[in-house]
């Protein structure tokens, strides 16, 4: 499982940025949780077939969203993301356990009173922070998303997204992070 100390930091981390958050802008800030599955499909590993490579998403972060013009919207903000991973090589099958930190910028549209669309990119890191060279080849992942969410009850609402790594990164990446991530869940705003 993860250390304590990661737990520690992150869930320090998130409690600092959601205090600050009543004193930027009451109505744009939200929280969301989700639960999503990734998978990839066979890939190559050292001349090494693998296959089955999945993994369990669990993501939670900080959300702000600010109007651009009418119904259009932009949206940034900063998760952590927990992947639990498997997959099965010719010879053995193996777990992983990940977290990483996650930068998304999303463009949407408000649809409606309950229904926003957007669209955007996830910027996170692809590599452990035990040593953080900013400039090495590998060390940042871009995903593409797609997120819809729906207002059902006054300040909650429930969220859709699907993300696909945009890079061509080597195959060890994806061992531990699947390329293709579909997610659910739900979210407050303050």
């Amino acid at each position: 499982m993860f250390s304590k100390s990661y737990l520690k930091n992150y869930f320090l981390f998130i409690f600092f940025l959601s205090s600050f958050g009543k004193s930027w802008g009451q109505n744009n800030f939200s929280i969301p949780l989700k639960i999503g599955y990734g998978f990839n499909s066979s890939i190559s590993l050292n001349e090494d077939e693998t296959s089955n490579v999945n993994g369990i998403i669990i993501q939670s972060g900080l959300e702000y969203e600010f109007k651009i013009y009418k119904n259009l919207f932009a949206e940034t903000g900063l998760a952590g993301r927990a992947i639990l991973a498997s997959g099965k090589t010719e010879n053995s099958s193996y777990k992983a356990k990940t977290l990483r930190l996650r930068l998304p910028v999303k463009l949407g549209w408000t649809i409606s009173e309950k229904w926003k669309v957007a669209s955007g990119i996830a910027i996170q890191n692809n590599k452990d922070f035990i040593t953080i060279d900013l400039r090495e080849k590998y060390f940042w992942r871009y995903d593409l998303l797609f997120e819809g969410k729906y207002n059902w009850v006054k300040n909650w609402f429930g969220v859709a997204s699907i993300n696909y790594e945009l890079r061509n990164l080597p195959n060890a990446y994806f061992i531990n992070d699947p390329r293709f991530v579909i997610s659910l869940g739900v979210g407050r705003e303050f």
